[in-house]
């Protein structure tokens, strides 16, 4: 009876792990056995041995006449081709820096600084609530995938996965603020250059450079939208927010006479206090957090007959806001629109 052909199978260190194997071709098994018998006549007849060597446990039908120089020959030529397949199973055409970021204010801020030399996957949609977000099975394996993981520090994430193992790596990048705030994205952004060249020290200087002309384009956007807010008369009106927003309405000039948390927070109490707050200091516009609650203050702007504005303190949370300084001149044009009834305001480019 003849013997069961066997694949030759090969363990192989993939892209994302050290688990992965590889089923050798036949016609490489075929090249091998050209070199190990060049006075044979059939190539194919040859490679049907090795198959057949394979299935046998390696013991070859002609392994007693074989001299000592073919097995050495032999073992040289699966090492290579090992490592051939070895090299095979990574991204040869793909050398950017794998990265996860939590967030899409990360993602955007990898983006800017990394640009072609890195691949960026997120793993919190824009519109949830980071604080309040689920870990799913697949964030693990992008993780698995990924040599590093940027992360703020207030999203909840186990430590299986923020523990350090051979190729991946997490870092924290611990800002205080809303990072729609110019300056504090400014800093985000170099704390990330800073690791990125730490991770890839052979284009240093490109992450460098990428931070300085990102740093200067901050400052221009900032001058700008803060002109079109002044410009609006929208600097110094009262408002009522989400806390989550606090920091960057009074970064636009905005006068914030008190805030609001989550709408599970709210009782009658609460409310009844916030709409008293909003009526001795003349609050003119309500404006709440998506990822925390896009209705949350609807009942306040009711209550005192103002209107009310939804902002997103994450890239992607509404269309065509999928960068940092998009959703920023997003953020602006609503208030503005809000506040003064012109809904065709056009902010500088």
């Amino acid at each position: 009876m003849a013997a069961r052909r066997m694949p030759l199978i090969l363990p192989c260190c993939g892209q994302y792990g050290a688990s992965d194997q590889v089923e050798i071709p036949d016609g490489w098994l075929q090249v091998i056995a050209c070199f190990l018998y060049p006075k044979k006549s059939g190539i194919r007849t040859i490679g049907k041995e090795l198959l057949s060597c394979s299935a046998t446990g390696g013991r070859h039908p002609k392994e007693t006449r074989m001299r000592k120089e073919t097995h050495i020959i032999a073992i040289a030529l699966l090492g290579i081709l090992q490592v051939a397949f070895l090299c095979s199973c990574t991204n040869t055409t793909d050398n950017r820096i794998q990265v996860l970021a939590s967030t899409s204010l990360i993602e955007s801020s990898v983006k800017d600084i990394g640009g072609s030399l890195v691949d960026v996957n997120v793993m919190i949609p824009p519109g949830s609530c980071p604080g309040h977000y689920d870990l799913r099975p697949g964030d693990v394996r992008q993780m698995s995938r990924s040599r590093v993981l940027f992360y703020h520090g207030f999203e909840h994430l186990p430590p299986t996965l923020l523990r350090r193992s051979r190729g991946h790596e997490a870092f924290a990048v611990r800002v205080k603020g809303n990072w729609l705030v110019p300056e504090n994205y400014k800093n985000a952004a170099l704390i990330i250059c800073r690791e990125l060249s730490r991770i890839d020290g052979t284009h240093r200087s490109e992450y460098e450079k990428s931070f300085a002309d990102l740093s200067a384009r901050i400052d221009t956007v900032s001058r700008a939208l803060l002109q079109d807010l002044t410009s609006s008369k929208c600097r110094g009106t009262p408002v009522i927010c989400s806390d989550q927003l606090t920091p960057l309405l009074r970064w636009m000039g905005l006068k914030v006479v008190a805030s609001y948390g989550r709408p599970e927070e709210f009782t009658p109490n609460v409310l009844h206090h916030l709409i008293e707050i909003g009526k001795k200091a003349n609050v003119r516009l309500v404006v709440d957090n998506l990822q925390s609650g896009p209705a949350a203050g609807k009942q306040i702007a009711e209550a005192l007959g103002v209107k009310r504005a939804v902002l997103s303190n994450f890239p992607g949370g509404f269309k065509d806001t999928d960068t940092w300084e998009k959703c920023l001149r997003d953020n602006v044009r609503r208030v503005i629109t809000a506040l003064t009834d012109h809904a065709n305001q056009t902010l500088s480019p």
